[in-house]
């Protein structure tokens, strides 16, 4: 006859069930299997009578046609302040200043919305088919999501309820690197950039119901005197004008109403490094952002690279592009600055490497 033995495994409660071919060890508070002990593999024979657990030396004792003593190995215990918020690697993360809320994108397409007081999960959608979503932007309401994929499609989505609302297709399939929601007057656009080397525009028109929408015809600047390499990132300013840096150290800046070059930049200075460092040729622009308390300045800088060479530099656009200062984000070892962000008065830079 089977019966159930119970005993107390360090601060939860358990109970052993006997089967024909294992004996179940149970959490009675979390009502979920421990483990799962086999006759053969654990060398316990016989029909099992009584089991115990001694927290001295963490072991289960069994007693049967004799007595079987095994080790328990415990799992470490997970600190409180340790969440998994996601299985796969997490490619970019926005805020929502209206609803208080953060997004999360993954390299599966997953993307989970969270309370940022609680940090709580709220909401959890799959998006491109399970490409990976390499970048994200909230459009001027907060209200709308824009993803940008290696699938080379933009979607927009109703983010609280997970519902794709457009796909902004292009004329590849190329990765999406990086993307930005521009308002110039009344006209909203979404500006698109990645290993296209091209600058894709598509018009924001939300009277016109459409599920898929392409984007505009290319502008004769790009094709004549745009990026040769990869483009990287992408920023916008409070006025008409953006920028783009791509895989070679080169920035330009457009201006949005003309669809013209506005300026080009580029570092051609290799810093100097210490003897004990490791010299690297890491030429490309990974993020950038304007200061937008200095946006109508000429005498100063208003717009922030991360790299090349894992340096910040500080530009002014007006100059044709003149660097005014530069500095390592990391003195010891040279990395690549991930990204760049002001606080909102522009008094503070945060910056992230690497590292």
């Amino acid at each position: 006859m089977w019966q159930l033995v119970r005993c107390r495994l360090e601060k939860s409660h358990t109970v052993v069930s006997p089967k024909m071919n294992a004996n179940d060890v149970h959490d009675l508070t979390e009502h979920t299997c421990l483990s799962s002990i086999r006759p053969k593999l654990h060398k316990v024979r016989g029909d099992l009578q009584a089991a115990c657990y001694n927290p001295f030396t963490h072991c289960l004792l069994f007693a049967t046609e004799q007595i079987s003593l095994l080790n328990l190995k415990l799992r470490p215990v997970l600190k409180a302040e340790i969440v998994v918020s996601h299985y796969e690697q997490i490619l970019s993360i926005l805020f929502c200043k209206e609803f208080k809320q953060v997004i999360s994108c993954t390299e599966s397409g997953v993307v989970r919305l969270w309370d940022f007081l609680t940090g709580r999960q709220i909401h959890e959608f799959r998006t491109h088919n399970g490409n990976a979503v390499t970048c994200m932007t909230l459009d001027n309401t907060g209200r709308r999501l824009i993803t940008g994929s290696r699938d080379g499609k933009c979607c927009i989505w109703n983010y609280h309820n997970g519902q794709c609302l457009k796909t902004l297709q292009k004329s590849n399939s190329l990765e999406i690197a990086d993307l930005t929601f521009v308002q110039v007057n009344n006209n909203c656009s979404i500006i698109a950039v990645g290993w296209d080397k091209r600058i894709n525009v598509f018009k924001d028109d939300r009277e016109k119901i459409k599920q898929v929408s392409l984007c505009e015809d290319e502008w004769d600047d790009d094709i004549m005197d745009g990026h040769e390499d990869d483009i990287l990132c992408i920023a916008k300013s409070q006025g008409d004008l953006f920028a783009t840096g791509d895989y070679s150290g080169e920035i330009i800046v457009w201006n949005m109403s003309s669809k013209k070059v506005f300026a080009k930049m580029r570092s051609e200075k290799f810093p100097s490094f210490d003897n004990n460092e490791k010299k690297t040729n890491d030429r490309l622009i990974s993020r950038m952002t304007f200061i937008d308390s200095r946006t109508n300045r000429r005498d100063a800088a208003n717009l922030i690279s991360s790299g090349p060479y894992g340096m910040i530099h500080f530009w002014c656009v007006y100059k044709n592009g003149m660097l005014m200062a530069k500095f390592k984000e990391n003195k010891a070892v040279t990395t690549t600055v991930t990204q760049v962000k002001l606080d909102s008065e522009c008094r503070m830079l945060f910056s992230a490497d690497s590292l």
